[in-house]
């Protein structure tokens, strides 16, 4: 069953000289109880896609398509009744935990003012559910961490918290924003396994992102791989990640390392980067950095269409490919 439903979302800045497009025409849905992985390299358009669900985009952003949650256009709200569901029953694990929490005010005392804003209980109430979602979270001697100011806590602690918040008004969809960054491998892992732990028996829906294959292999159960602002592939994770059809997932799978990669070697990398959305011309978006790319590629933006149940591509090359194979079998 659909829990989020996003059609057609198009997303533009403008700026002083130009109107920037960001997200050109995506669509995707989240069911209920899955983790919907996106996944590609910094600029690719991921944190702005998640921004939008929960309205946070700059001023100067412009917006259109539906985000339907609930069967609810989330893009016709009043900003009272937007402020009424984020937070509530759409939160965010935010990318940099120490700076999304304010470093006047303690947990306790952040934990409280959601708490206090979605649902009204009493000062006792909240602090017995604060630290007991802290406790599930597993940070040690939670009574007295939760009267502790964020610098009080270590990297791997304050993300913990940060996940607690998000978790604390049992909201039924949860964005994670690369949860993990800047955390040790050890750490990294333990975040991880939490986090699936506790969507697992809670029954949540997740979007989750990262830049990182090698974790959302680990987490979602389908996967949209993201280019400046274009679905180039989607489907399960596991079709996506071992066999991949798409050029770009391709470098991306490539460039994970496994136990059999030499550590005096060097690692796949795809060339060049990610160019700035001023420099987007017509076409496909990938064009620049791909080593199959056509002269149609130049000229004509490909569409996704399916490889196999519930696996699409975007991509004039494959195809070119498919069709081959199915003259080749006539």
């Amino acid at each position: 069953m659909k829990l989020l439903n996003v059609k057609n979302l198009r997303i533009s800045f403008k700026t002083s000289k130009s109107e920037l497009l960001a997200i050109d025409g995506i669509s995707f849905e989240v069911n209920k109880g899955e983790i919907l992985g996106i996944v590609g390299e910094t600029g690719s358009g991921k944190t702005i896609t998640s921004l939008s669900i929960m309205r946070l985009l700059p001023g100067n952003a412009k917006v259109s398509g539906e985000i339907l949650f609930n069967n609810k256009n989330l893009l016709d709200l009043s900003e009272k009744e937007m402020d009424e569901i984020r937070g509530k029953k759409i939160s965010m694990i935010f990318q940099e935990p120490m700076t999304a929490f304010d470093p006047l005010y303690t947990i306790g005392a952040q934990f409280s003012e959601v708490l206090f804003k979605h649902e009204r209980i009493r000062k006792e109430e909240i602090k017995r559910r604060s630290v007991e979602m802290l406790k599930l979270v597993g940070i040690p001697e939670a009574e007295k961490r939760f009267d502790q100011y964020p610098h009080e806590y270590s990297g791997g602690m304050i993300q913990r918290a940060m996940i607690a918040l998000a978790l604390l008004t049992n909201p039924e969809l949860v964005i994670a924003d690369e949860p993990t960054t800047g955390l040790d491998v050890t750490i990294q892992m333990q975040v991880l396994n939490l986090m699936k732990r506790i969507q697992r028996t809670s029954n949540l829906s997740m979007i989750f992102i990262t830049h990182d294959l090698g974790v959302i292999s680990k987490m979602a159960d389908r996967i949209i791989v993201l280019y400046l602002g274009k679905i180039l592939e989607t489907g399960n994770v596991k079709d996506v990640i071992f066999s991949p059809f798409h050029p770009y997932t391709q470098g991306l799978v490539s460039s994970i390392p496994t136990l059999s990669t030499s550590r005096t070697g060097k690692l796949h990398s795809i060339p060049g980067n990610v160019p700035s959305l001023s420099e987007i011309k017509k076409g496909c978006r990938f064009y620049s950095r791909c080593s199959q790319r056509m002269e149609i590629c130049k000229e004509k933006s490909p569409t996704l269409f399916e490889v196999s149940s519930g696996h699409y591509v975007a991509c004039w090359a494959v195809e070119k490919n498919r069709n081959l194979v199915k003259m080749d079998e006539q």
